[in-house]
């Protein structure tokens, strides 16, 4: 889950490895990567930053549904048009699983209520898909028990356009929905006893909806058919392509750092899905909310939480990582590359910001040459002008040559 892998430019690992997880508790192989204090800021839950993003994403809505209602005259301009709004659909399935989870907003009957709400349009079920879920975090990527391997992820490109599709999705949904309903779910082993009469009381008024909106379609209402149900067909796909990616050729094991995958993804999209691309981050501590996520990933805290949140990082994944590569060669990128390169190294002499150390470089006691290199934006432009980091590149370009003609570097040792 890092950045870089090699020996040179090992920069901002310490601060863009995966870290996150509410509902069980995060494995031990990624319980100690936060600190606990760091943790509890970022577990705060707020009513109205909850409602700010789901505000957001209704306006998304709202925009596509007139994008909809322009474009009906033309059918050329229709297809698009419901397929762009039906991600902003589909997608509800993000604020679902947060509310699922009660991380969304404050208020527990907030998280139950938008929900099963945002379920019901996105056809999830929120009272099932908690139990369903809470498996599917404590039982990660395990064959036997994790819910989500139940039936076995794709393996060819016949099996992955199947998924891709969305028609699993609705097969599944038209098999297991109504039997739900009906309260069977005795073979489900992650569904308590307790619990199958909620799901199916649920189920049953979801489906009762449904088929309020087909029957509403039958007498020839056919906005509920233009602005919900096609749109959902229509962009399933997209939904389908995010979530494949999340765990598709992850570790079967319960190491919170390789089972699951953090996806890139464009503001749009971590919009709408509500900062879900950051999937690795959320199961290593899904207690911590959406609109937090965000700092996790990049370390966008106040100073004191920042500074904790690197060291913290450095001591438990780039010092490793040092140490197993041996690299003759390491380059502290940026504020937080630096501070973590720095640590690693107890390169107690250099500068503490990057603005007084870009350019410069040092012999750590191992033998490793440890350079310092700005911010490669325009905030490093400003401290070292352009052709000064060319130069500095340069440098780094001509120790790296150096060191691969040496046949045995000092540190390496016979």
């Amino acid at each position: 889950m890092m950045d870089e892998r090699g020996g040179v430019m090992l920069a901002d690992v310490a601060v863009r490895t995966a870290d996150s997880d509410p509902m069980p508790e995060a494995n031990p192989s990624a319980r100690n990567l936060v600190p606990l204090d760091v943790l509890g800021k970022l577990g705060r839950r707020s009513d109205r930053r909850g409602a700010l993003q789901l505000a957001a994403h209704i306006a998304c809505i709202g925009a596509t549904g007139c994008l909809v209602w322009f474009a009906r005259p033309s059918w050329f301009l229709l297809i698009p048009a419901m397929a762009l709004h039906g991600v902003t659909i589909v997608t509800l399935f993000a604020p679902m699983h947060e509310c699922v989870h009660r991380t969304a907003f404050a208020s527990r009957r907030a998280n139950d209520a938008i929900g099963w709400i945002a379920g019901i349009l996105s056809f999830y079920n929120a009272t099932y898909y908690r139990h369903f879920h809470a498996w599917h975090h404590r039982y990660t990527q395990d064959p036997e028990r994790d819910p989500e391997l139940i039936f076995p992820k794709a393996k060819n490109r016949r099996e992955y356009l199947t998924e891709l599709s969305g028609l699993t999705f609705w097969w599944r949904r038209i098999l297991d929905y109504p039997r739900l309903a009906l309260g069977l779910a005795r073979d489900l082993p992650f569904v308590p006893a307790t619990a199958r009469h909620a799901i199916a009381l649920s189920m049953s008024a979801q489906l009762a909806i449904y088929l309020a909106a087909a029957a509403a379609i039958g007498f020839g209402y056919d906005g509920v058919l233009i602005y919900w149900f096609i749109p959902v067909v229509l962009a399933q796909p997209f939904l389908r392509a995010l979530l494949v990616a999340e765990h598709t050729g992850c570790s079967q094991d319960q190491n919170g750092l390789s089972n699951t995958r953090t996806t890139a993804a464009s503001f749009p999209i971590r919009l709408l899905m509500w900062n879900m691309p950051f999937h690795a981050e959320h199961h290593l501590y899904p207690a911590v909310a959406s609109n937090s996520i965000l700092c996790l990933k990049e370390g966008r805290m106040n100073g004191s939480i920042l500074s904790s949140w690197v060291n913290s990082c450095a001591d438990a994944h780039l010092a490793p990582l040092v140490h197993y590569l041996k690299p003759p060669v390491v380059v502290g990128m940026g504020s937080n590359g630096w501070r973590a390169v720095r640590r690693v190294f107890a390169l107690a002499d250099a500068p503490t910001r990057i603005s007084h150390a870009a350019g410069d470089d040092w012999v750590a006691v191992d033998g490793t040459l440890v350079f310092a290199v700005g911010h490669p934006g325009p905030l490093g432009l400003t401290n070292r002008p352009l052709p000064q980091q060319l130069a500095d590149r340069r440098h780094i370009g001509a120790a790296l040559s150096a060191t691969s003609e040496t046949a045995h570097h000092p540190q390496y040792g016979e």
